[in-house]
């Protein structure tokens, strides 16, 4: 069994990149198994590199969708982790084209699909059809590694975590929940400046981390006391695991993915609404030995998620598709 992975470019920032990352390491001790990450200007050049490796299947991990209309038909597995461009933010004749080149003709010449949860692939059956394609639910891990982590100690001050500020990570909900509260608040991904305003106005205090590396997100997991994951929409939503395999309550999403990611290792919230919010951070400032249950219960879920377990899934289908082909 030979397969490729097929990366997008460098400084993509794309987090499916680490994840089938974490994948390929664990799984190239036991296959041949490679990564080809695509070059940002040498498109032919790329086709003809990948078809030199005659692999048994072609795994497009990240957004180039449009690669199986090129590649070897049927032996392109795509897996396609969020379609919330296209529901939220697309309309008119870029939702049409939207539609058809990163959709509906990349499933046509797809061998199989994989979802990255229940709710993504249930989106996906909305705008098209699988046509009999062999598809799984094809869970994440994350490439973040917490050896033997420790339940928090707070400091003076108690940090909340915020990971990501695209408008559907919720970030001002989160802003209007906690300006009463005395605490420091980081947050990872580039601040708008509606929201940096807010944080100045209200005098709460913060620091912004901006293209951070693998080591310094971990350590900022380490170094918080809660983790604030209240997403409007997500394909998956690693900062849930990440947090629980940190050790870290986390405070996320009541609807899925987030609450099946979750567990019962997590408080889970209307995110919009901001008293739950406060009363969730409270509870976890508050009440030690249900912040120490809640801790347990996530390092349980996070198991689940681990790189061992997902790339041993991943191993599983790989086959399957290819059996399914003799």
């Amino acid at each position: 069994m030979k397969i490729v992975m097929i990366q997008r470019p460098s400084g993509s920032g794309f987090s499916l990149e680490a994840v089938y990352g974490a994948i390929h390491k664990e799984l190239s001790q036991e296959i041949d198994i490679s990564v080809f990450k695509l070059n940002k200007n040498n498109f032919f050049k790329d086709l003809l590199e990948l078809r030199k490796m005659k692999a048994d299947l072609y795994h497009i991990t990240g957004d180039v969708h449009y690669l199986t209309l090129f590649l070897p038909k049927n032996k392109s597995v795509l897996t396609i982790h969020d379609v919330g461009r296209y529901i939220n933010d697309l309309k008119g004749l870029k939702k049409w084209i939207y539609k058809i080149v990163w959709i509906t003709l990349p499933i046509y010449f797809s061998g199989a699909i994989f979802f990255s949860s229940e709710i993504t692939k249930n989106r996906v059956l909305e705008i098209t059809s699988l046509d009999r394609k062999l598809s799984f639910i094809a869970k994440l891990c994350s490439n973040l590694e917490f050896k033997n982590p420790e339940t928090k100690r707070r400091g003076q001050k108690p940090c909340i975590l915020h990971v990501g500020t695209a408008s559907h990570k919720n970030l001002h909900t989160v802003l209007k929940s906690i300006k009463e509260i005395e605490c420091k608040l980081l947050i990872v991904g580039e601040l708008i400046e509606s929201d940096r305003s807010y944080l100045i106005d209200k005098k709460i205090e913060f620091k912004n981390y901006i293209n951070i590396n693998k080591k310094e997100l971990e350590g900022l997991y380490l170094e918080s006391d809660i983790v604030t994951f209240p997403s409007l929409h997500e394909g998956f939503g690693l900062p849930i695991i990440e947090a629980q395999a940190s050790r870290t309550p986390v405070i996320t999403s009541n609807f899925s993915p987030m609450s099946e990611v979750a567990g019962s290792g997590a408080i889970l919230i209307n995110p919009l609404n901001v008293d739950e919010m406060i009363e969730s951070v409270n509870r976890v400032l508050l009440d030690s030995e249900f912040t120490r249950k809640l801790i347990d219960r996530g390092f349980d879920n996070a198991r689940l998620y681990s790189t061992e377990v997902v790339a041993s899934e991943h191993l599983g289908y790989y086959r399957r598709i290819i059996d399914s082909r003799i």
